[in-house]
């Protein structure tokens, strides 16, 4: 049942009177579809296998490496897991000094091996140094992130209480009335997001307080804590909501609480099992529901086998640029538009002139000229180029606009669906 556990992003469709069958709200990666994600997707089983660890407690070499190897390949695998591995670095070192199992002197020379080999993998996987900018990827900026949870039309939108934060930044009032506006805004983002899942942390908190649960729990919860601040409190250069996958972590973990709540369900011996059972799969069914419909639908998931054809056919041919930013003609193309995917280039292993926005953005590429190069059909781009990628249901009016351009190309693939052109000869890739 923790597998199945989404969020309450439906809601928000029922809130503004829509159907769950005409789409969905993107809130935080669920787990039904957590595979979207694959280096996140990738770093689960070692987060879990970490979690292990740190309940046995043994602080071997042997199993300290594991440990160290782990927590690199939860970052290498995905920044965003900086977070989650740091906390769990943290909990297994004090465990380690807690436990007097091991000399001083050991801990500072594998803490020291630690920092170089995570040192070296930094360089290795995200070489800051060939950063384009010199701006800081992450900036301090509390509540950002919470504050489209109120103001966006299409979300919770509650312009009242927007106008008196609003008012109450410019005024510079801070005080209970602007933490309590903000509080508010985030504990309706968590509950957004986190959806069935509050169930699990609402009860582990109240064994908090009963102070009956075990540290292991106490770490588990710190770690979601530590993902969710890490959210709210950052804004990322580029796509500046990108920080919303810190709290990927967050969320997967918070389903073992989900699961002991749901075990202790169970194990009641009365009609109130059943019925509390009952309310919690009818929470999840709505998430669950979209999900499946969004796995059964061709839109933006699905590239068509004739495309497939030509793109393994572009990848045999020599290495170059390639141009692929047409214009859609009302939505007749299946997959995701230019600006939103750089799939040309994951299928042929060659650079794209412009496209996907978003990965540009974050990391520190200025598009804005191409961008508008594009926009204004401007036919030197063509020079720039090396090879034409054409899907015949986009628009054909920047290559007619640039006819004398588009000339020194030879078209050296078509099928139904796709042409290829390229300046080299055709012959040259196979």
């Amino acid at each position: 049942m923790s597998y199945f556990a989404g969020s309450f992003g439906y809601l928000l469709i029922l809130y503004h009177g829509g159907s769950l069958a005409t789409g969905s709200y993107s809130v935080s990666l669920q787990s039904a579809n957590l595979l979207l994600n694959p280096p996140f997707a990738l770093s689960l089983p070692i987060i879990f296998y970490l979690l292990v660890l740190i309940y046995e407690k043994n602080y071997s070499l042997k199993t300290t490496i594991h440990f160290i190897l782990g927590v690199i390949a939860i970052v290498a695998f995905k920044f965003y897991g900086i977070v989650v591995a740091g906390v769990f670095s943290l909990i297994f070192f004090y465990e380690m000094v807690k436990s007097k199992q091991i000399p001083w002197k050991q801990i500072i020379l594998r803490l020291l091996f630690f920092f170089c080999l995570f040192f070296l993998m930094v360089i290795f996987v995200y070489n800051p140094f060939r950063s384009p900018t010199s701006e800081p990827l992450f900036k301090f900026s509390p509540f950002a992130m919470v504050h489209a949870t109120i103001e966006e039309r299409d979300l919770l939108y509650l312009p009242n209480i927007v106008n008196a934060r609003y008012y109450l930044y410019a005024q510079g009032v801070w005080g209970p009335r602007l933490l309590a506006i903000e509080l508010f805004s985030t504990a309706i983002f968590i509950l957004l997001h986190f959806g069935a899942r509050i169930l699990g942390l609402v009860y582990i908190c109240f064994q908090f307080f009963r102070r009956k649960t075990t540290s292991h729990n106490y770490y588990i919860f710190f770690t979601i804590v530590a993902t969710t601040l890490a959210t709210i409190l950052f804004i990322q250069r580029g796509e500046w909501w990108n920080t919303v996958q810190f709290s990927y972590y967050g969320i997967a973990l918070s389903n073992i609480f989900l699961a002991i709540v749901v075990f202790k369900i169970m194990q009641k011996k009365t009609l109130l099992r059943y019925i509390l059972a009952g309310s919690i799969i009818v929470l999840l069914l709505p998430q669950n529901y979209q999900i499946f419909t969004t796995f059964t639908t061709r839109n933006s998931i699905y590239i068509d086998d004739k495309e497939l054809e030509a793109l393994a056919y572009l990848d045999k041919q020599p290495y170059g640029v390639v141009f692929t930013a047409f214009q859609d003609v009302e939505k007749q193309y299946r997959f995701l538009p230019y600006k939103l995917t750089g799939y040309v280039s994951a299928f042929t292993d060659k650079p794209i002139f412009y496209g996907h926005e978003a990965q540009m953005s974050i990391t520190g590429i200025d598009y804005r000229e191409r961008k508008a190069r594009v926009e204004s059909l401007d036919c030197t781009i063509f020079d720039e180029v090396d090879y034409i990628y054409f899907v015949k249901t986009l628009k054909r009016d920047f290559l007619d606009a640039c006819q004398p351009q588009v000339g020194t190309f030879s078209r050296i693939y078509e099928n139904d669906l796709v042409e290829i052109y390229s300046k080299f000869s055709s012959d040259a890739g196979d």
